[in-house]
């Protein structure tokens, strides 16, 4: 028998030759030496084992490469790498931009966005130059504070006469209505091999069908073309309305002209400490406690890890629930791998990592491009999709503000989002509901829910009429 204090130094030793033997290439172990701050080794390696495989094919960029890091000098060489077709890179799973994971390695371990990155004026192939090349010398980039995303105006509702605002809170009601509208048979919505949302390059023209085999290429009334990449896609029978987009202008236009004159109160957007939790659920019965994510990468996976408070991974092949019929639980099998989930700060993006498809309801993904709102799509293995953008959903929310308190309240709609593993539902199947499903999630963004909370503080409560008896 070995004593507590006899087995650490083993263990210690045994580490030390798998990561001797693991790092065979010679060039990953002298890049490796410089890397910052305590992220996972086996991460950081994998990283640069990526990027030296492309590099090594042009002679004398490691040499540059390594003389950068040595010298940490601006004047270094531009070091590059071809740019994929969405512009990230991944690394174990975990996607993100290539100038970012390099700047994190070497430079910054706590860099969390793109965001905080601005390049120097003698970098020739910034990553925001959109070149073919892209730059991760990480001593070309300099750090800056985080674009914070501008606040949201709410008006002082009660310098208005009460007899104006009851008037206002009718009209707005009547045009709520027709937003995120969930009743009915969702539509099928299916994402082809090409994906045209994350997996191919920006800008391009491409198209795929839903189940109606209509196209479309019509954007989102509430967005600006500056807000989001403008796709040829299909639009099925949701309309945002005229209305909305001129009270959207009329909005802007007000808060232009009366910004500087107190009527109005600026809600600022701040990062909560958790940017997401998950809830999972058989059928309708939720199984388990709810998981809250702190980590910027969350992979939910069939597997049987009893650390629920690891971080970065939720297994759902540990939660019991004596109420589990053999359809579950066939199901529950196939989960695998499942899916991850990716934050950079601004966006958060999905991949499907099971053999088996996932089928995701997101109303921010539908609406900003003109889908129903209550459409599911189906997203094959080894594929991604965009679930929401928060510069987006400062837009809508900025807009909805000028329709009135529950055209705000509805927007938390937007913040949810369902995920069901093997099995779909909608109109392609015999379930027309998530809870009709064996296993899915429930999705619940913090950020822009705790942005709601403060802008329905604000706002107050609803104007239209109720009383006890109503």
């Amino acid at each position: 028998m070995f004593s507590d204090f006899d087995e650490k130094p083993s263990t210690s030793k045994l580490s030390s030759i798998q990561n001797f033997f693991t790092m065979s290439n010679p060039a990953v172990k002298k890049l490796l030496g410089w890397k910052q701050g305590d992220e996972d080794d086996r991460w950081a390696e994998k990283a640069i084992d990526s990027l030296v495989k492309k590099l090594k094919k042009r002679k004398g960029v490691i040499e540059d490469l390594e003389l950068a890091l040595s010298s940490q000098s601006e004047n270094s060489k531009c070091i590059t790498i071809p740019r994929s077709l969405d512009g990230r890179l991944q690394v174990n799973h975990r996607k993100g931009l290539p100038h970012v994971i390099y700047c994190r390695v070497w430079r910054w371990p706590d860099l969390q966005s793109h965001n905080e990155l601005k390049a120097l004026p003698n970098c020739l192939f910034a990553f925001s130059s959109k070149q073919q090349d892209i730059c991760i010398n990480p001593y070309h980039y300099m750090r800056v504070e985080s674009a914070v995303l501008p606040p949201v105006l709410v008006p002082r509702f009660s310098e208005f006469p009460p007899q104006q605002l009851l008037q206002m809170a009718q009209m707005n009601n009547h045009i709520n209505q027709q937003n995120y509208n969930m009743s009915g048979m969702p539509q099928n919505i299916c994402i082809p091999p090409n994906n045209p949302y994350l997996d191919s390059q920006p800008g391009s023209p491409t198209s795929f069908t839903s189940s109606s085999g209509i196209h479309s290429g019509q954007s989102s009334p509430y967005l600006t073309d500056s807000a989001s990449t403008q796709y040829d896609i299909e639009n099925i029978n949701y309309d945002m309305g005229t209305a909305s987009a001129a009270a959207y202008n009329h909005h802007n236009g007000h808060v232009h002209n009366n910004g500087g004159n107190g009527n109005y109160t600026s809600v600022s957007y701040s990062e909560p400490t958790y940017w997401l939790s998950v809830a999972y659920y058989e059928l309708n019965c939720r199984v388990g406690a709810v998981f809250n994510c702190n980590s910027p990468q969350l992979v939910v996976d069939g597997f049987t890890n009893p650390k629920t408070g690891a971080g970065d991974r939720f297994c759902l092949g540990q939660l019991s629930n004596v109420n589990r019929n053999s359809t579950i639980e066939n199901t529950r099998k196939h989960i695998g791998k499942g899916l991850g989930l990716y934050y950079d700060g601004e966006e958060v993006h999905l991949r499907c990592l099971s053999n088996r498809a996932i089928f995701v309801q997101s109303i921010m993904f539908n609406i900003t491009h003109n889908y129903s709102a209550n459409a599911v799509a189906k997203v094959h293995p080894e594929h991604s999709l965009k679930i929401f953008d928060l510069r987006d959903f400062r837009q809508i929310l900025e807009s909805s503000v000028s329709k009135g308190y529950k055209a705000v309240y509805d927007l938390t709609k937007l913040c949810t989002i369902r995920i069901s593993f093997v099995k779909g539902w909608g109109s392609d199947y015999h379930r027309a509901d998530a809870t009709s499903t064996p296993c899915w999630i429930e999705i619940h963004l913090h950020g822009p829910l705790q942005w709601l909370d403060k802008t329905l503080y604000q706002m107050g409560s609803p104007l239209d009429d109720i009383g006890s008896r109503s």
